[in-house]
């Protein structure tokens, strides 16, 4: 049963209660705060213990320093057992009933962890058509984005919520550096390569807390929602996955590898992308056929996560995940950007985009030292030549320089460098 306690309980703002708002991710919350005057529905999605409910909490407190009556705003969250048996209606009629609303006044609502409450979909269609209410929906697993969510086509945009960027990896570790000792850049991007961007585990640095993190997604938000059997399969996949970061995933040797079929090891990736765990690199075609049957790239959303289930810490797989994943979080929404590996030829490159038929070379080397003459860098020249290639980039542990080669420049320029600038690097 759901008492007026529990509700005065996930709103302490009602009785003028401040809380722990945690640290602040300003371009997060600035974004979401921003949707909050129109209609739509605003959908946040991440991993799980990425940040969501943070930044819900922060959102609320934005709102309340902004005028908003503390009163007007709704927190809940949707997977604690004393919700069993209500539906949406209900949880927001008991709500204006303790504070004497009106069906038409005007209020925000938000539902933390949405996934677990069944037929969510519709019943926030019928809400949000029929009530004068913003909605804030958050869940920490993708099938809150496709299950369904034809009910809610036209009616909500969505915000994902990635692991701390470096920058914000050294906001949360209080580190300031200067334009003077910027070479401290390498030691501490090493630092966030091992320890990856969960926010709690930045600060606290825990070595059971991504283990523990794991667990819950597995068997809550995969085993829970799937209803699998065998959930050690999925364990099993994530170390696999783990020691063959940067390589192409061969569905048919994890089989064998597993005793599994080819069909569960490709239904068990889907469910650990669905989960936001990892995320799939296709091989960059012109050939539809190519691109499709090609085997992709895994690599893995956080680097806490990788480096706890990999054999052994591999500061270049790290730092081409890392690459990845700086890559990926900024084209993400751009439908007109291309983004994939390369092979052709038995030539390989980590990374090519497309933009407005420009092509652009990615290549990490974290190393200390590039020479181009080296027999390692034959396919870039290869492959510049073949390709018309607009611009290539190698990516260095703190080396630097340029390169004119046969009209196109090479751009050899430091992780470090890399992450901490403000816009996206590659299509500067």
């Amino acid at each position: 049963m759901i008492t007026k306690e529990f509700f005065y309980q996930q709103n302490p703002w009602w009785e003028n209660i401040k809380i722990n708002q945690g640290i602040i991710r300003e371009d997060y919350l600035k974004k979401v705060h921003n949707h909050l005057g129109k209609k739509p529905i605003s959908l946040i999605t991440g991993l799980r213990r990425v940040g969501k409910t943070t930044l819900i909490k922060q959102i609320i407190f934005k709102l309340i320093d902004s005028g908003v009556n503390p009163k007007q705003i709704l927190y809940f969250l949707l997977d604690s057992p004393k919700v069993s048996g209500y539906s949406l209606e209900q949880i927001i009629n008991e709500y204006l009933t303790i504070h004497n609303f009106s069906i038409s006044d005007k209020f925000y609502v938000f539902f933390d962890e949405i996934q677990f409450f069944d037929n969510w979909e519709q019943q926030v269609k019928e809400l949000y058509d029929l009530r004068n209410i913003k909605f804030v929906i958050s869940g920490s697993t993708s099938l809150l984005l496709s299950k369904d969510l034809h009910f809610l086509t036209g009616r909500f945009i969505k915000f994902t919520i990635y692991p701390l960027t470096y920058k914000e990896f050294l906001k949360f570790r209080n580190i300031n550096i200067s334009i003077a000792e910027s070479f401290k850049n390498i030691n501490f991007v090493e630092e966030y390569m091992e320890f990856g961007g969960m926010p709690e585990y930045v600060l606290n640095q825990d070595s059971e807390y991504i283990q523990n993190t794991i667990d819950n997604i597995l068997y809550r938000d995969i085993v829970g929602l799937y209803g699998l059997r065998n959930p050690k399969i999925l364990r099993d996949l994530i170390l696999l996955l783990a020691d063959r970061v940067s390589n192409v995933t061969s569905s048919v040797k994890i089989s064998n590898i597993l005793g599994v079929s080819k069909d569960t090891v490709l239904k068990y990736l889907t469910f650990l992308e669905n989960v936001f765990i990892v995320n799939s690199l296709q091989r960059f075609s012109t050939s539809r056929n190519k691109q499709i049957y090609s085997p992709e790239k895994k690599y893995f959303s956080d680097l806490g996560v990788l480096n706890t289930y990999s054999s052994k810490f591999n500061l270049g797989a790290s730092a081409e995940n890392l690459l990845f994943n700086y890559i990926y979080k900024n084209i993400e929404s751009k439908i007109r950007i291309s983004f994939g590996y390369y092979y052709e030829d038995k030539s390989e490159i980590d990374f090519i985009l497309l933009k407005d038929n420009k092509k652009i070379l990615i290549e990490s080397k974290y190393k200390d030292r590039i020479e181009l003459e080296n027999e390692e860098f034959s396919n870039i020249k290869k492959i510049i030549k073949k390709e018309k290639i607009h611009k290539a980039f190698i990516i260095t542990k703190n080396y630097e320089t340029t390169i004119d080669y046969f009209g196109t420049e090479i751009s050899i320029t430091p992780l470090w460098k890399v992450l901490l600038n403000d816009d996206f690097f590659f299509l500067k």
